[in-house]
């Protein structure tokens, strides 16, 4: 795939409907610019949506406490 995807090269990498991916791209939930009236997605900035819609820093932000270590630094 390139780096910049059309709605149905997106579609097809997120395995969703292709009017879904239009939905999350009017209302700005995915990383998207129109480019001559066609939706287009950078591929890496996608990537790294879908890593922190899945938690992915969110579980690394979890692990860490308030003073930024981990559970196990804050016991010693």
């Amino acid at each position: 795939m390139e780096d910049i995807m059309t709605v149905k090269e997106i579609a097809e990498y997120l395995k969703l409907n292709p009017a879904t991916i239009y939905k999350l791209a009017r209302s700005g939930e995915i990383p998207a610019a129109k480019v001559a009236s066609e939706w287009r997605f950078p591929k890496e900035l996608v990537d790294d949506w879908l890593v922190e819609r899945a938690g992915g820093k969110q579980s690394a932000k979890r692990k860490m406490g308030r003073e930024g270590k981990t559970a196990n630094e804050r016991r010693e």
